[in-house]
């Protein structure tokens, strides 16, 4: 029986290709999956009759097939399958690209629900490749559809089939970090309905509550982190780099720093130089210039002799840093290495050896990966 420590390698529909896949997004385990939160949700919940549909809308609509489909070879790996659906009040032309098999799978004079966007106009509505399924299943429209972050050989419905699974497999297995009180005296949602309807909510209604508890549990967590942090503080001793000289690598950059980006690593580095160990967070938004502030720093580092680590939350964002740091930093000497989960053991084995050897300055890696780095 899977626990939340399986790798999703073993779980049924995944393999070894689609957890390769997986494991760019970050996902190794069940519980990886079960944390995999959606990015957005697509509202199927919305009914219309076939004349309301306007230009653009996605809804769904329910009808019965009017004609019996057809099935053209438009050309040398390009099929269309076109049928007419009527809901009493109207007509709507659906096609469908590259799908033959539809033609066998829609059956005239049967109700079926459609979800999709009107492409035809506010005359005749139309319909391109919509998702249906018959009247009264439920499975995939009338409901909310997560949406999931996607990288090459994933599919929306594999990661939503595989997250099922997972969820089936160990959401009793997960315990709740909210002690029972808090919970309690702030209204919050038990963490297996939290984790439960962030993937699968029912309703609008529902879905806020479920995101409601999951936002106070990170800050609640975060406040926890820090004060544990706080508590250490005092009590932990550092080794204080060098003051290093800043403006060689201000110098060498290809644009200029803003004031509150070099009064961001000016603090940093105040207290890089000190025997207390470093408690800071820099904020902003995308673009804000927070991984120029990280460079700045593991610059400081390689000066005084030592490495450093730059952690990312997924093989993706890993592999974007290791770029944009090469760029940056390699021109002035310091040399980068990329660590992730879809190297193989001998590439990994190879890394932390030239990590060890001091061949590499500066180390981007998940986080998952560092315990591997000696």
């Amino acid at each position: 029986m899977p626990d939340a420590n399986t790798p999703v390698r073993y779980l049924k529909g995944v393999g070894e290709a689609r957890a390769k896949a997986m494991a760019k997004l970050g996902i190794e385990t069940l519980r990886d999956l079960v944390l995999f939160f959606p990015r957005a949700y697509e509202d199927r919940t919305v009914f219309r009759a076939i004349p309301e549909l306007q230009l653009g809308e996605s809804a769904c609509v329910r009808g019965i097939v009017a004609s019996q489909p057809t099935l053209s070879y438009v050309r040398k790996g390009l099929t269309l399958v076109r049928i007419k659906v009527s809901d009493g009040l109207g007509t709507m032309a659906v096609t469908f690209f590259n799908m033959p098999y539809i033609k066998n799978a829609l059956i005239p004079g049967e109700t079926y629900v459609f979800f999709g966007k009107n492409t035809g106009n506010l005359i005749a509505p139309a319909m391109t490749n919509p998702v249906f399924e018959r009247d009264g299943a439920g499975n995939v429209t009338g409901k909310l559809v997560p949406i999931y972050p996607m990288t090459s050989g994933l599919t929306q419905k594999a990661v939503s089939s595989a997250v099922r699974t997972a969820l089936d497999a160990c959401l009793g297995e997960l315990p709740d970090p909210l002690p029972e009180e808090v919970r309690r005296t702030h209204h919050l949602a038990q963490s297996r309905y939290a984790y439960e309807t962030i993937h699968f909510p029912k309703d609008a209604e529902e879905l806020e509550l479920a995101r409601h508890r999951m936002i106070f549990e990170e800050l609640f967590l975060f406040s926890c982190a820090l004060t544990r942090l706080r508590g250490q503080k005092e009590k932990s001793v550092s080794v204080p780099l060098e003051p290093g000289e800043l403006q060689p690598f201000y110098d060498a950059l290809p644009f200029s720093l803003t004031g509150a980006q070099k009064r961001a690593i000016r603090e940093a580095a105040g207290d890089l130089a000190s025997a207390i160990p470093m408690a800071r967070l820099v904020q902003g938004d995308v673009g804000s210039g927070k991984t120029a502030v990280a460079a700045a720093l593991c610059y400081l580092v390689w000066r005084s002799g030592k490495q450093s680590a730059f952690m990312a939350p997924t093989e993706i964002l890993a592999g974007q840093h290791a770029r944009t740091l090469t760029g940056l930093l390699e021109p002035m000497g310091l040399r980068v290495g990329l660590f992730t989960g879809s190297m193989t053991a001998k590439q990994k084995r190879e890394a932390a050896a030239r990590l060890a050897s001091g061949e590499i300055d500066l180390a981007v890696a998940l986080h998952r990966v560092l315990l591997y780095i000696h």
